[in-house]
């Protein structure tokens, strides 16, 4: 018996890489069973002229019980359980705070705030800069296209009002930072639908004197790729210490 376990734990996958070929040799040798949508039923006494009658699977019911509706057929006789609707994200109040200052002149006071992003900006400062009908950061600056026009992503520069999309940005003179930190202490989440920039020099001389930004240090270190992770365990493969107890459970036996 030991022999035979040997030979099955031999083909187990061992890595992602055997999964994948054991994957291919089951797709290559065997198919998939087929399901008839014709049978065949007796026909005595129908008028058919022959032992059987074929008829579609779906209208082979008895007069009785009646046809099986659709809802009954696709469920196979499992239950299904109903819950309550969850309530819609656009009723439920912004989980963060907004800035204490103008996106624009950078001054406190009567601010207006956004919506979906903790940008407060002044009406006057907005009506100047031609930024009433929206928040500066959910519209590309130069296309005018909306956050969901631009597939759902936009370049915001977190100094500026300036926010770009994938086709507009500029090629020079930008610096990716990606997550915003301000923000982030603010209870938003700024890695959902922005990579936030620095979109020229001033700008991020502002983010170093203003918000105390400073950029990341890269690792020294290269990653190096990882070694392969055995998996073979999860597919039945014994560990050394249960073949250990069951070699002595069988010279116990014997």
């Amino acid at each position: 018996r030991n022999k035979q376990l040997n030979e099955k734990e031999q083909s187990i996958p061992k890595n992602l890489r055997g999964i994948a070929e054991s994957w291919s040799y089951l797709g290559k040798t065997q198919k998939r069973k087929r399901k008839d949508r014709i049978v065949m039923v007796e026909g005595n006494g129908s008028g058919y002229g022959q032992a059987y009658v074929p008829i579609l699977a779906s209208n082979n019911y008895e007069l009785e019980s009646g046809e099986c509706s659709v809802f009954q057929r696709e469920l196979k006789g499992r239950a299904v359980t109903y819950s309550e609707p969850k309530p819609s994200s656009c009723t439920a109040k912004n989980s963060f705070q907004h800035q204490d200052f103008c996106q624009v002149c950078g001054e406190g006071g009567n601010l207006s705030t956004c919506r979906s992003c903790p940008i407060s900006f002044h009406i006057e400062c907005a009506e100047k800069s031609e930024l009433a009908q929206c928040c500066p950061h959910h519209r590309c600056c130069v296309c005018q296209k909306t956050l969901a026009a631009a597939g759902g992503f936009l370049f915001p520069c977190q100094s500026c009002t300036n926010s770009y999309c994938e086709d507009c940005i500029p090629n020079k003179g930008v610096r990716f930072i990606g997550r915003c930190d301000r923000l982030e202490k603010l209870g938003y989440d700024s890695t959902k639908n922005f990579a936030y920039i620095h979109c020229s020099a001033s700008c991020e001389y502002l983010a170093k004197r203003e918000f105390k930004w400073t950029p990341r240090r890269r690792r020294k270190d290269k990653a190096c790729c990882p070694e392969e992770i055995d998996v073979s365990n999860a597919f039945g493969k014994r560990n050394p210490e249960e073949k250990s107890s069951h070699c002595k459970k069988s010279s116990s036996t014997v």
